[in-house]
């Protein structure tokens, strides 16, 4: 399944001719659809670091339809082979730290989070959509950590036409 999901991101940023997207500020968003699984709709932005080669990656939320969980991923960041990973998220200067475990995509370029396994609170949801810098690190047991930011202009639009169901998330905290 965690394959299928990363060919279904990899469809929506390729923006391939099936999907209709929009802009709102950094952020674009848009439905999309797969013929095994049916449509989608996705939010994504593209971020910055000055680690080479991976100076733009790319953070994106994507929910299927009549599916009340979204999956969350980064994706143009260094590989996930490596076990041991971990993703702290921080907000604009805010102390709170969100952190929790993540799991590696198809072929290792992408790291998976989950805001139900991993005790996200309606606060998280709330801080990507009224801050305005998103700072990540994401760490391995390879001795490795990787910083990069997100711009979260724009992000209220973007996550508000997802749609997601955040009482079906809490509820599991």
């Amino acid at each position: 399944m965690q394959k299928l999901i990363t060919l279904l991101f990899f469809a929506a940023i390729g923006l391939n001719s099936n999907g209709q997207y929009k802009s709102s500020g950094n952020w674009s968003y848009g439905t999309n659809s797969d013929v095994f699984d049916g449509s989608y709709k996705i939010a994504s932005v593209t971020g910055s670091s000055s680690v080479t080669p991976y100076k733009t990656p790319t953070f994106s939320i994507w929910i299927m339809k009549d599916k009340s969980i979204p999956d969350i991923c980064f994706k143009g960041v260094p590989s996930s082979v490596c076990d041991g990973k971990k993703v702290k998220i921080k907000f604009d200067k805010d102390e709170t730290v969100f952190e929790m475990v993540a799991s590696g995509g198809a072929n290792n370029e992408s790291w998976f989070i989950q805001p139900y396994e991993y005790r996200f609170t309606k606060d998280f949801f709330n801080d990507i959509k009224s801050k305005s810098i998103m700072h990540v690190r994401l760490s391995s047991d390879c001795n490795q950590s990787y910083d990069c930011s997100f711009s979260l202009a724009g992000s209220t639009v973007a996550l508000s036409f997802l749609n997601i169901d955040y009482t079906s998330l809490f509820d599991r905290n």
